[in-house]
């Protein structure tokens, strides 16, 4: 197994503006990558042998989203920024 992203990442996790700016730059990430997946050529192309993989994927990564999204609109604010926190 490869080590996780936080325990790859060189962050200083003891410093509340580095932390925010990495923790905001996955959240970014994470809100384009459904989008990405699903106008790509292997999703559009209805007989892609990757296409069910490629759907459930977003699927889930939707799912994850979508109340952290929710809960940050409730909040005032538009997206996963964590610096807005």
């Amino acid at each position: 197994l490869e080590p996780s992203l936080k325990g790859s990442a060189e962050v200083d996790w003891s410093d509340p503006e580095t932390r925010r700016a990495f923790l905001a730059a996955i959240g970014a990430d994470a809100e384009r990558l459904p989008g990405q997946a699903l106008t790509s050529p292997q999703a559009t192309d209805r007989e892609h042998p990757d296409r069910p993989r490629i759907m459930e994927a977003a699927g889930l990564l939707c799912k994850l989203l979508v109340p952290a999204y929710c809960y940050r609109i409730r909040r005032g604010k538009s997206n996963l920024d964590t610096s807005r926190s």
